[in-house]
Formats: C-alpha cells, sequence, structure tokens
C-alpha cells in the first residue's frame, strides 16, 4: 500500500463517518431511542435497491450501537493482524448482534456518539494515519486488510446511514438544514 493509497483510506473513512454524523445531526433523544413500526430489512444476499432502505426494527441508536461493536472488533482484529497475530473471525448471532444493538437504547447518545469517534480514532491510529502509526510501513497492510477495512467499516456504515434514513423518515424526524 503506497502512501497514497493509506490516505485516500484515511480520507474515505472520514467521510463516511462525517456523513453517518450528518445524517443524525437534529435528531432528538426521543428519536434516537425509538423504534419504528417494524419493516423488514431485505435478506443478506439481496440488498435494497439504492434509495430504496427499509427500516427494519432497531431504533436510529441500537444502529449506532451496532456500527460501535462492529467497529470495535474490526479494530481488535485488525491490530492483531498487524502485530503478526492471526486472530480468529468472531461468528455472531443474529441474538449477539441484536442484544450489542439493544445497548443503544440504554446509554445516553452522546456516550453512543463519542464511542462512534473514539472507535474511528482507534482504527485510524491502526491504518498509521496521525494520531499514532500502527502500521509502520507500507507493506504492513496487505490488500486483504484494506479489502476489509473498505467492506467492514466503510459500506457497512453506508448502508446503516440508509437505514438510519428510513427510520427517520418512518419516525417524521427533522433533516438538517443544508447550505
Amino acid at each position: 500500500m503506497t502512501s497514497e493509497d493509506r490516505r485516500t483510506l484515511l480520507d474515505d473513512l472520514r467521510a463516511s463517518r462525517e456523513h453517518l454524523l450528518a445524517v443524525v445531526a437534529g435528531v432528538s433523544e426521543e428519536q434516537f431511542k425509538r423504534r419504528p413500526a417494524f419493516t423488514p430489512a431485505p435478506a443478506p444476499s439481496q440488498p435494497a435497491e439504492r434509495g430504496e432502505p427499509t427500516a427494519g426494527d432497531w431504533s436510529i441508536a441500537e444502529v449506532l450501537a451496532h456500527l460501535l461493536a462492529s467497529e470495535q472488533r474490526l479494530c481488535v482484529r485488525l491490530e492483531a493482524s498487524l502485530r503478526g497475530e492471526n486472530p480468529p473471525e468472531p461468528a455472531l448471532s443474529e441474538e449477539e448482534r441484536s442484544m450489542e444493538a439493544r445497548l443503544g437504547r440504554t446509554v445516553p447518545v452522546p456516550q453512543v456518539i463519542h464511542g462512534l469517534l473514539a472507535a474511528r480514532r482507534r482504527l485510524e491510529r491502526a491504518l498509521g494515519g496521525e494520531d499514532g502509526a500502527m502500521a509502520t510501513h507500507e507493506a504492513d497492510l496487505t490488500p486483504e486488510a484494506i479489502a476489509l477495512v473498505r467492506a467492514d467499516v466503510i459500506a457497512h456504515e453506508a448502508e446503516h446511514r440508509q437505514q438510519i434514513e428510513a427510520v427517520k423518515q418512518v419516525l417524521g424526524a427533522a433533516r438538517p438544514a443544508t447550505g
């Protein structure tokens, strides 16, 4: 991985998180915690058409808690990999994923947001961002590691941004002003 590739990946990670935070800007605490009327999410093998996300049955806070837990698990795996260890892929059941997401409804929203910011800083450090230098040289980040970050973080976050937009629409949450 070249320095330019690393910079592009870090920029993409930052832009993805900024987009996520923009989507939840202006949402009240009650809207964060309230679950929409259930709308079945598409099967994992059949993603929703772009622009047609479903709300599912999670609140916005639960979606954010799920993203936080997923990113924390990825950080642990990536850091171990960069140390030369081969950590096993955690296999969570649907029940375990739902339980970790439900935590989003029990903690204050600012705590979840701060957790997301901290997890992203940790990921950036692991990738050799300005805050640190865990990835000590360009060869540390293999194409497989980069693909993992793009799939497990950026694409996953984009999928859930669409879900949050659908939840906001169902709940009638205000969209932030642009301009």
